[in-house]
Order: structure tokens, then C-alpha cells, then sequence
């Protein structure tokens, strides 16, 4: 057996690492201190009158990065604006004229303030500066040794739309991340390697505003010591465009933006860890993990390496390595490739192989679990995992230039079982069983420059490149039954797989602002390549059981070899132009052309006994398809801007082109053109400047992928046999959204509502066929009783609707940070199985409460407890109607007495009561422990002795309801292990600054902050 793939796969891999590697000459990012998700501060009136100045520490005059300057107008609006300093210590943001009070603040400097006059812009004068020169800021330290200062510390502040905390507020252990810091702040959620704030999952986090390990922000929030923040800012960052132009497009994303501490920007700081133990249920099978992460940080240049080699399944990297053979084009996998060790794809609603229901880790029978949950270190199965990951940044000139590369290695062993109960009045089961192993690699590159050629002038280029390579095993049984327990069919899958995929897209996006306030134009040129090559040879014995006697048993017994090659390519241009109309208005008209082309090819041959090799072609399952899809968008949109409220409208008119061409097994060819009219529309109302109302409303479309439109059949698994359909046609979606934020800075109380509901017309659902008699489906392809066919269709119906309150703040009398979740959320999933429609209603309702200590850092603590009550109803099968509860109580805790010694415990449970579970959902419950004892100077060092799953409890479980059927799927799981780990910690910074407690007030000096609300 030979891995070939086609040369236009091998050209386009070669390009892409061209062009990225073309990419890094010049760049900018935000600067250091500034959230790059804040609009630069543009008055609502006069938008020419700037104020700029320095600020610089008094004793040295060096340049402070990261203080924040305001300016409030005296006058009865009390209107206030201001900026963060860059990394030069410079600012600069417009105001309309008046009187302003300036203040200008960091943390462990006194704060000063001045009054000053800002005049009227001079008639025919596009736009004054008025230069305030350097602000000087002399270091707050109480140097009296004996003296108890006792006082408040903030805990929050609001500027703009962003919600500043204070670390200095919130203790942390000494070695603690910056995760640990995050988890403590009102409103901010930290579960399952996921973090949410203020009610919405976080997407992106900069250090001083920049990008740090691009679009991760577990592996930024772990790789960052908690001792080296001095402030974590929240906000939504808004897209280059919006920030650039003004003119909200409406695309957002919550966004960290954690500002370091000024000794902490140049130096080096880290932490290197390594430890080896022995699996109690496993013989003593010897267990490891090392790694460690280094930042050095020197200026505008910055670097961190990070590293991990473990075989206990952590996983720190982001979902994008977790995919692998992701499918190209849209084209979607294809095949149900057994291959724990890489990834397979089980096509989602699409119809799908093996165990098929979404992306699936560790085989082909649907044995894993959803990647999203390794970001927190759970997978299924027993996982080796290496990997590498650099960031870095600095400047250029003018530019600067930022990036970031990762290197996963994981070899992943699985055992694994799946059950599918179908929706039908008669009932009918699928259950398999899969052990699979192998290995896979995955690179990730990404990168951003940013290049502004004038004070109007930008260009941005951002590049990304991933690419994964797998090769794995397995051996897959399947049986399937009737409601009554009699056995329809069976079959033995073996599986060797060798897969190749990669994704790639760059874009290009150029601005210019003009010298009238609002009139701008910009061009985004996109490009993108991704593709798919695998070869799998499959060894399959089927058996297909007679009626009672009436009909003899029959078995089918072949070896086949699948050469499948998908790729595609898209080209994408986005035009917009923007107009100031009268005082408070501005109007944005764009055009946005698209060009799309994929293929999906798959080769089918049969393996000859007599030639001893795969040279009998097998045309039912040979398949050559192009598609392509050509758009054109365009519209006009206006937007409203008064006092505290923007409002704005657009309409889009879409024609969209689609052409697909099938040769080989069924030939055919599609050509249709949709046309659409795609309304949005938008509200924020800012009742203050601590609260914000947001109402935001959406159409659009999605065309179908050259997978779902292949008519090839698949049996992979010859009991879920899968084929596409070439009659479908594009689901239009249409989305209402609305959030409510209220923060009380000076107590950190945190409050946010938010609502959505989504409804999709010709939504792309799953249609199974279970035929009780052998049934000729196509030439040469034939469903025999106890097999199903399944295959995408248009069905109207697809409702999603969700809403969640969350509300944090600080508790005083316990000196702990509580924050508190409530969430409602329902679906609705049309799906057909026989020709019977069914629909699954799935309702649920989750909260969580959770208590963090704020006490010191010597004592560590948290706590928190979670229900979800989960309702599922089925039109077609009322008796595989669930209503039940899961919950999901955990807790830990940090001790460390006098003496150097640590002491540590986890506990993390889940269990299910109610109706329609079973024991298919047992209780999980693990329990770790550890103690250890720091030395060294600075308790630099620290060897410890911990204990994992002390009670043996791991279970890696989960379910899911689809239109068609209800799926459980059980995979092995970590057992107890004993493991002996030493941890350094590397502490060199420079510079001047607030320090973490020990680099601050002189010795003697005692400081005391309550907890409470001020």
C-alpha cells in the first residue's frame, strides 16, 4: 500500500509556506497598554482637536507603558474620554472643546491631575493638536519600616467599554498563572480549559495589546505567571475595519487584554517542571511529564517559547490542533477512517461514517469525544503528547510584527463504545466497539503585520498555515438489533489509514482615512487554500442474519483501498466606503465578490487474490466532483450615532452561483443560482458609562460542501453506509441577539444578560433509511436489512434559542470572589428516518455557582457547584424521551503552612439523576492530592508528590440527540497514577514598576485590604 496524493495538493502545501513565510516583512500591533480592541477615542463633535503628551517616571524620566490617562469636561454632561499609554509612554485621543480635568494614573504611582482648555477648531483647519508634554508620576511607597497603612484597594475600573481589574486586588498563589488570576474576577468563569467573561466565551488575548499565541487564549492565560500582570482589562474588540473607520460592522469577539507590570517588560520569567510516576492500574506502567514555558521580554521585543512532553494526557494548544485531516473546501472527510492517534472526521448532520455525528479522536466507530474538551485535558483514550509552541513580536521602524508556531505530536491508544437508538415507532439499535491506536503530528503558523504608512494610511496582513499528518490502526465491531434484542447484522472492520491535510488563508486589508472626519475606504483581499489527501485500506467481514429461517444467513468477505484527494481554494475581495452625512450619521457602502472552487475525488479498488494486489476498480464507490460557487454581495448601510446611543441598518442583495460536475460512478451536473436579500440591523444604548445595552440582528446564508453534494457511496462501515446528495440547496439563516452589561467599578460587581434565537430555513438535516428487506439503492449498491443509509436533505424547522444571566462580586465578610451563572437554552433538530419526520426538542436549564478565596497566599481555595436540567422530546419515539439532571459539584485547595511545605487537592465530580439515563451515564468522580516542600532562594524550587484519581473514578462519557437518533459514546480513561514531579521557577526582571508583594513597601511595612464592597 502506497500514501500518494495528487500534485496540486504537494504545489499548493509549497505555495502556502511561501506565502507565509513572504508575510513576515513588515507588521504592526496595537501598542503595549492598549487594548487593540477599544476604538480609538474620536469625539462625537469635533473630531480634528487631539490632546498627546508622555508620561514618564519622575525619578528616572523613563518612559511608563500601560498608564491610563483620562480627561473629564467640566460641564453637565461630565463627558469622559482618555487612552492608555503606549510603550514609548506616549498617548493621544480627540475631544470636542471645553474645560477638562486631566488625570493620569498607574498602579504604585501617585496619581496627578491638571486643569486645561481646549479651544474650538480654527474655521478651514482640518484638525490642532494640543501638546501637553511630559507628565511626571513619582512612585507611591510607604518607606517607614513599623507603619500599618490599612485602607481600600480598587478592585475595578471602567473605561469606556472596558472593565479594567487591579491583580494587586486578587491573591494568588506565588507560582500561580494567569488563569488562576482570571478565575478569580467577578463575572469571569474558568471551566474545562474554557474561559468566559462576563457571560460570553473570551476568544483572544493580547499582552499590552498585542497578539499573544494568536487566537488561544488557554495556551496565553497558562504560559503568563500571575506575578508578572499588573492589570487585566475585559472588553469586545471590534474588527480592524470598525476600529479603523468608526463605523461598527458589527463583528465582536470578547477579548482579555492583560497588562504586564513595567519591571516585568524587560527581563526573563518563567517556570520549567518535570516529573516521572507509575500507573497503579496498569502494572506500574511508568507515567511522565515535563515541560515549562520561558518569556523573555526586552522592549517592543518579546519571545516565549513553551513547551510539554507528557504521556498523562495534558493538552494545552487550541482546537485547531485537535481537528487534524479537517476536510477541504468545505469538502468535509469523507470516509470513516478509523485513526486514534490523529483525528478523524465524522461528518456533522451531513450524514456521516461510523459512529458519525461531528468531529470525532480515536477512530473511526465514533469512540471519542468532542476535541473542544481537550483544551482542558480531556480526551478520550490513553495520549503521549510533545509540543512545541514560539511566539514572538517587535518592531520594526515603523512596523511591527507579530507570531506564533505550534508543533503537536500525539500518540493516542483507544478503546472505545458507541450506541445509537433510533428514532422509530418500532425501535432499532446500532452499538460498536472500537481499539484503535496511532500516531499524528499537527503544525500551526500564524501571523500578523500591521504597517501604517501615515497617520490615515494601514495595511494589515495576517497569515495562517496548518497543517496535520496521521497514521494510525483500528478494529472496529458493529452489531445491529431490533428494539427486541434480535441481531440484524454484524461486521468486523480492520482499518490502516495514512492521511495528509492542511488549511491555509491570508488576508491583505488596506485603509485610508481621508481629511474629512468619517469618509474612509479600505479593500480586504482574501485568499485561502485547504486540502485532504488519505489512502485506507479496510479488511471487512459482514454477516447479515436470515428471518427466523425463512431466509439464509448471507456474509460478505473483501479487502478494499480507498485513495481519497479533496482540496479547494477561495478568493475573496470585501470593498467598503464610508461617508459622514450631516453631523451624526455616516453611511458604509460595500461589495463583497467571491470566487470558491473545491473538488472531492475518491478511487475505489478491490484486492485480487490472483494479482495479489488492489487492481479490480470497484465504480460504485468512484467518484470525480467539481464544484464551484461564485458570489457576488452588495449593499448600503447607515448608522446613527447621538449622545449615549448608535443605532444602524443595511441591506444586502446576494446572488449566489452554483456549478457541480460529477464523473465517474453516477455522472451528473448541477447549475443554480440563488438569490437573497440579507437584512441587519443594530442598537447599543449606553445608559452610563459603566452599563451598555446591545441589540444586534443578522441573515445568512450557507451553500452546501462538495461532500454533501457527492453522490459516491461510503462503506467504510458497511452497516452505516453514508452518500451525499446533489439536490441540496443553501440554508438561510436569520439571528436576533441582545446583551446587557452593568459593572459597579468600585465594589467589582459584575451583571450580564444576554438572549439569542436563531432560525434556519432549509436547514441540512440527517435522513436515515433502515430497510427491513435487502434494498437496491443504486446500481451495484445495496442496503441489506440491519444496514442504514444515511444522507443530507433540506428540512425546515431548525430552531436554536439560548439565554444565560451571569453576576459576580466580591464577598466581604468570607473575603472570597463569588460569581453566579443561569442559563436556559433549547433546540430543535428536524431530522427523517423511513420517510418519517421527526423532531427532537431538547430543553435545558444550567446554572453554576462558584466561590474563589481572596484571602492570602497562603491559603488557596475554590468551590463551585453546577446543575443542568435537560428535557428532550421525539415526535416519532415518545418512549426515547429523556428528562434528567446532571451535576457537577468540584473543589480544590492550596494550603501553604510556615515551613516551605504545599499542600494540594482537587475534586471534580459529575452524576446523572432522573429519567431515560440508565447505565449509560455513570458517575464520575476524581479525586487528586498532593504535598510538597519549596527551597531555594525566593522558594524558587518545588518537588512534590502527588496522587491522580485517587478513588479511581474517571469516566469519559457522553451523549448527544440528534434528528435521527439518540447517541451514548464511552471511551477509556486515565486511571490512578502516582507521579513525583520538581518545578524551577525563573525570576530576572528589570526595570522599575509595582511588584508582586515582596517588591514593594520596605520591610516592616504591613498592608492591609478589605475585602468588602467599598
Amino acid at each position: 500500500m502506497t500514501l500518494c496524493f495528487r500534485p496540486r495538493v504537494r504545489t499548493a502545501v509549497l505555495s502556502l509556506f511561501a506565502i507565509l513565510l513572504a508575510g513576515t516583512a513588515a507588521a504592526q500591533t496595537p501598542p503595549p497598554g492598549r487594548p487593540a480592541g477599544r476604538p480609538r477615542a474620536v469625539p462625537s463633535s469635533t473630531p480634528g482637536v487631539s490632546l498627546a503628551g508622555r508620561i514618564v517616571d519622575a525619578a528616572d524620566r523613563s518612559p511608563m507603558a500601560g498608564a491610563n490617562v483620562t480627561a473629564t469636561r467640566l460641564s453637565a454632561d461630565s463627558l469622559r474620554t482618555g487612552a492608555a499609554t503606549d510603550s514609548t509612554g506616549a498617548f493621544r485621543f480627540g475631544v470636542p472643546p471645553g474645560r477638562y480635568r486631566i488625570r493620569v494614573s498607574s498602579v504604585g504611582y501617585l496619581t496627578v491631575t491638571r486643569a486645561i482648555t481646549v479651544p474650538e477648531l480654527p474655521a478651514g483647519v482640518p484638525g490642532i493638536t494640543v501638546p501637553l508634554g511630559d507628565l511626571a508620576l513619582a512612585v507611591d511607597a510607604v518607606a517607614l519600616r513599623g507603619i500599618t497603612v490599612e485602607g481600600v484597594q480598587a478592585r475595578a475600573t471602567v473605561r469606556g467599554d472596558t472593565t479594567a481589574f487591579n491583580a494587586d486586588a486578587f491573591k494568588v498563589q506565588r507560582d500561580a498563572t494567569t488563569e488562576d488570576l482570571v478565575a478569580k474576577l467577578p463575572g469571569v468563569t474558568v471551566e474545562n480549559g474554557q474561559v468566559t467573561a462576563q457571560g460570553e466565551r473570551v476568544r483572544r488575548v493580547l499582552v499590552d495589546g498585542r497578539e499573544f499565541f494568536g487566537d488561544d487564549p488557554t495556551a496565553a492565560l497558562r504560559n503568563l505567571p500571575a506575578d508578572a500582570v499588573q492589570e487585566i482589562q475585559v472588553f469586545d474588540r471590534a474588527s480592524d475595519q470598525s476600529r479603523f473607520t468608526g463605523f461598527d460592522d458589527g463583528n465582536r469577539e470578547r477579548t482579555i487584554n492583560v497588562v504586564t507590570r513595567p519591571n516585568r517588560r524587560n527581563g526573563r520569567f518563567g517556570r520549567l517542571n518535570a516529573g516521572a510516576g507509575a500507573d497503579a492500574q496498569n502494572a506500574g506502567r511508568a507515567r511522565y511529564t515535563a515541560g515549562g514555558s520561558v518569556n523573555a521580554f526586552k522592549g517592543e521585543r518579546r519571545l516565549t517559547v513553551v513547551g510539554l512532553l507528557n504521556n498523562v494526557n495534558q493538552q494545552n494548544f487550541a482546537f485547531e490542533d485537535l481537528i487534524g485531516a479537517a476536510g477541504a473546501g468545505g469538502a468535509g472527510g469523507g470516509g470513516g477512517r478509523g485513526g486514534a492517534g490523529g483525528v478523524t472526521i465524522m461528518r456533522m448532520e451531513g450524514g456521516g461514517p461510523p459512529g458519525g455525528g461531528g468531529f470525532r479522536f480515536g477512530g473511526g466507530g465514533g469512540g471519542g469525544v468532542d476535541p473542544s474538551a481537550f483544551l482542558g485535558g480531556e480526551r478520550g483514550g490513553i495520549n503521549a503528547v510533545g509540543s512545541l509552541g514560539l511566539n514572538g513580536a517587535n518592531k520594526f521602524g515603523r512596523a511591527q510584527v507579530s507570531g506564533s508556531y505550534f508543533l503537536n505530536r500525539t500518540a493516542n491508544t483507544t478503546q472505545a463504545q458507541t450506541t445509537r437508538d433510533y428514532l422509530i415507532p418500532e425501535g432499532a439499535r446500532y452499538a460498536e466497539t472500537n481499539d484503535a491506536d496511532g500516531v499524528g503530528y499537527s503544525h500551526r503558523l500564524n501571523g500578523r503585520v500591521e504597517m501604517p504608512f501615515t497617520d490615515r494610511t494601514e495595511l494589515t496582513f495576517t497569515p495562517r498555515l496548518s497543517l496535520q499528518t496521521n497514521r494510525s490502526t483500528s478494529a472496529l465491531e458493529g452489531l445491529a438489533a431490533l428494539s427486541g434484542g434480535n441481531a440484524q447484522s454484524r461486521t468486523r472492520n480492520d482499518y490502516r489509514v495514512r492521511d495528509l491535510a492542511y488549511t491555509s488563508n491570508t488576508n491583505a486589508l488596506f485603509r485610508h482615512r481621508f481629511p474629512r472626519a468619517g469618509r474612509s475606504v479600505s479593500a480586504n483581499v482574501g485568499l485561502s487554500f485547504d486540502g485532504r489527501g488519505g489512502d485506507t485500506d479496510q479488511s471487512v467481514t459482514s454477516t447479515f442474519f436470515g428471518d427466523e429461517g425463512a431466509s439464509p444467513d448471507s456474509t460478505s468477505d473483501y479487502r478494499r483501498d480507498t485513495d481519497a484527494d479533496s482540496w479547494g481554494r477561495t478568493l475573496s475581495f470585501r470593498l467598503a466606503y464610508t461617508e459622514p452625512v450631516g453631523r451624526r450619521a455616516q453611511l458604509q457602502a460595500s461589495y463583497n465578490p467571491a470566487f470558491a472552487r473545491s473538488a472531492a475525488d475518491q478511487d475505489a479498488a478491490l484486492f485480487d487474490a490472483v494479482t495479489g494486489g488492489f487492481t479490480t476498480p470497484d465504480p460504485a464507490f468512484t467518484s470525480r466532483l467539481d464544484r464551484r460557487v461564485s458570489t457576488h454581495r452588495g449593499g448600503l448601510s447607515l448608522q446613527y450615532r447621538r449622545d449615549r446611543t448608535t443605532a444602524s441598518i443595511g441591506l444586502d442583495a446576494q446572488a449566489e452561483r452554483l456549478d457541480v460536475q460529477q464523473t465517474g460512478g453516477r455522472a451528473y451536473n448541477v447549475a443554480r443560482t440563488f438569490t437573497s436579500i440579507l437584512p441587519a440591523a443594530s442598537f447599543r444604548y449606553q445608559p452610563s458609562r459603566t452599563s451598555n445595552v446591545d441589540v444586534n440582528y443578522r441573515a445568512s446564508t450557507n451553500a452546501p460542501s462538495a461532500t454533501q453534494l457527492r453522490s459516491a457511496y461510503d462503506d467504510t462501515n458497511p452497516l452505516l453506509v453514508t452518500v451525499g446528495n446533489p439536490d441540496l440547496r443553501p440554508s438561510t439563516s436569520h439571528s436576533l441577539d441582545a446583551r446587557v452589561r452593568a459593572v459597579r467599578a468600585q465594589g467589582a460587581q459584575v451583571l450580564a444578560v444576554f438572549a439569542s434565537v436563531t432560525r434556519t430555513a432549509d436547514y441540512v438535516a440527517n435522513a436515515v433509511l433502515l430497510p427491513r428487506a435487502d434494498t437496491l439503492v443504486a446500481p451495484g449498491v445495496t442496503i441489506g436489512a440491519g444496514s442504514q443509509l444515511s444522507f443530507p436533505v433540506n428540512v425546515d424547522g431548525y430552531v436554536s434559542a439560548r439565554s444565560f444571566l451571569t453576576y459576580g462580586r466580591p464577598l466581604g465578610f468570607f473575603r472570597s470572589n463569588a460569581n453566579a451563572t443561569l442559563g436556559l437554552n433549547f433546540t430543535r433538530t428536524p431530522g427523517l428516518v423511513n420517510d418519517a419526520r421527526n423532531r427532537a426538542d431538547a430543553a435545558s436549564v444550567d446554572g453554576r455557582l462558584s466561590v474563589t478565596s481572596n484571602v492570602s497566599e497562603r491559603l488557596d481555595f475554590n468551590a463551585a457547584y453546577g446543575v443542568s436540567f435537560t428535557n428532550v422530546t421525539n415526535t416519532a419515539r415518545v418512549s426515547r424521551d429523556q428528562r434528567y439532571a446532571r451535576h457537577r459539584p468540584s473543589a480544590r485547595l492550596t494550603a501553604r503552612p510556615r515551613g516551605g511545605f504545599v499542600f494540594t487537592t482537587d475534586l471534580t465530580a459529575s452524576f446523572y439523576t432522573g429519567q431515560g439515563v440508565g447505565g449509560a451515564a455513570p458517575s464520575t468522580a476524581v479525586w487528586n492530592a498532593g504535598l510538597g516542600y519549596t527551597f531555594l532562594a525566593n522558594e524558587a524550587a518545588e518537588v512534590r508528590l502527588s496522587v491522580n484519581d485517587l478513588l479511581d473514578r474517571n469516566t469519559n462519557v457522553s451523549r448527544s440527540t440528534q434528528g435521527a437518533y439518540v447517541e451514548t459514546s464511552e471511551s477509556e480513561a486515565l486511571g490512578r497514577y502516582v507521579m513525583l514531579n520538581l518545578t524551577y521557577r525563573i525570576r530576572q526582571a528589570g526595570g522599575r514598576g509595582a511588584g508582586r508583594p515582596g517588591e514593594g513597601p520596605a520591610p516592616g511595612t504591613r498592608v492591609f485590604i478589605p475585602n468588602g464592597t467599598p
